[in-house]
């Protein structure tokens, strides 16, 4: 999405669903990666906050953002090797072959607003204060409603795994901690530990009817995984 090490969404969960997005929709390729892991190994500005817009998947302290968050789930995508049965703007749908496991991925992707985007070096202090969303197209929610058929009768167990800006984002942890300067390693797993992605358990039942209809809504840049796996 950029080649600035400079670019604020690079911390926000932006990245999180334009990396979903991109993999997902360009699966014909051999190989792809993503070029850094870690802002320590970029020529970091001196005294810039920790969330500088540094375009690795971790701070230079170590601290997992968004985007990290989206290649473990694509990992538990990948692990699973399900079967495609649908796939379109946002979604995702996999099976496995005896139909008694289920992978959803969604993901609502928002592209930078031109003219609103913060294309510009900015203070630090500013760089604890801007609103970073504020560059981005605003779409509000999206809601996708699913309905799966020819899936054994059964009781099931649903995971549901999401990237938000309240679950799996640290730099929207830290602005709510009130972008603090952390330097000791207690604070820091401290932060890592509190800005993990969410997670959710249901069990579902599936009749005779053999199918599940489900609605989701997911808000601006919101990635979403979701296992359903039979008993």
């Amino acid at each position: 999405s950029t080649i600035w090490q400079n670019d604020l969404s690079n911390d926000t969960c932006f990245k999180a669903a334009f990396i979903i997005k991109n993999i997902l929709e360009n699966q014909n390729i051999n190989g792809i990666a993503y070029t850094h892991l870690t802002d320590y190994s970029e020529r970091r500005i001196l005294k810039s906050s920790l969330y500088h817009g540094g375009y690795g998947l971790l701070t230079y302290n170590g601290i997992a953002k968004a985007g990290y968050f989206s290649y473990q789930f694509l990992t538990i995508l990948q692990q699973e090797k399900g079967i495609i049965t649908a796939q379109g703007n946002g979604y995702l749908i996999t099976r496995s072959k005896d139909y008694k496991k289920i992978q959803i991925i969604l993901y609502h992707y928002c592209h930078y607003d031109m003219q609103n985007r913060i294309d510009y070096a900015v203070s630090a202090e500013e760089q604890r204060t801007a609103d970073r969303y504020y560059g981005f197209t605003q779409s509000g929610t999206k809601n996708f409603h699913l309905h799966l058929s020819d899936i054994p009768e059964g009781t099931y167990l649903k995971h549901s795994f999401s990237i938000t800006i309240e679950h799996g984002s640290s730099y929207d942890t830290w602005m709510l901690l009130g972008s603090p300067d952390f330097r000791g390693r207690q604070q820091i797993e401290y932060l890592n530990n509190i800005s993990t992605f969410g997670l959710h358990y249901e069990p579902i039942h599936i009749t005779d009817t053999k199918e599940w209809s489900h609605s989701a809504l997911l808000d601006e840049h919101e990635v979403r995984l979701i296992l359903i796996d039979k008993k």
